[in-house]
This record gives structure tokens, C-alpha cells and sequence, in this order.
């Protein structure tokens, strides 16, 4: 697996902060798996209390 050779930055957005609810659809059986599990945990991460588990 690659694995990415940069951070991903939070930055905050607006003034006031602008929040946006975001969702990940998969098929039940997908080669991708593995990729589409550590997005969403990167994505869980950045969220801090608003990241919801699988």
C-alpha cells in the first residue's frame, strides 16, 4: 500500500467556521476496502468529537 507522502491539514473555514456533515457510501464487497476504512479513519480524526465509528 502507498502510503501518502504529505500531511493532511485541517484549516478552519470562514468567519464564522463553517461545519459541513459529510457521508462515505461503499459497496458491500469492494477491493477498496482497506482504503475506504483509513480514509474514514483520517476523517474520524479530523472531526474530533463530530467523527462517528463505522
Amino acid at each position: 500500500m502507498k502510503e501518502a507522502s504529505a500531511e493532511v491539514v485541517a484549516v478552519p473555514f470562514g468567519d464564522p467556521q463553517i461545519f459541513r456533515q459529510i457521508g462515505l457510501i461503499e459497496r458491500r464487497t469492494t477491493p477498496r476496502a482497506a482504503v475506504i476504512e483509513r480514509l474514514h479513519q483520517h476523517l474520524v480524526n479530523f472531526s474530533g468529537e463530530f467523527g462517528l465509528p463505522r
